[in-house]
């Protein structure tokens, strides 16, 4: 088998633009200015704290008699064990 590697007909790789978007003096942030931070904050604002759908989700599962399921529930107890045991030093 004979591998033929030929480097001069690959496209050439693009470089990164490396360049800073905003010119800082060294030691000055006051001078940064977050054009877009304002807009995202703006969103944010606008996400409610409480979301009904989650809320009622929450609910419905609640109120299931096998809900979480016991093989959830030992899988995260024997998950806390390990933990507990890995922390403390003992097997």
């Amino acid at each position: 088998m004979e591998v033929n590697l030929n480097v001069n007909s690959a496209a050439p790789v693009p470089t990164a633009n490396l360049q800073p978007r905003v010119a800082v003096q060294a030691g000055r942030t006051d001078a940064i200015e977050f054009s877009g931070s304002a807009a995202l904050n703006h969103l944010l604002d606008e996400i409610p704290d409480v979301r009904p759908d989650a809320v009622a989700r929450g609910r419905e599962l609640i109120a299931q008699p096998n809900y979480p399921p016991s093989e959830t529930i030992k899988k995260l107890a024997a998950l806390f064990a390990f933990n507990l045991e890995s922390k403390s030093g003992k097997p």
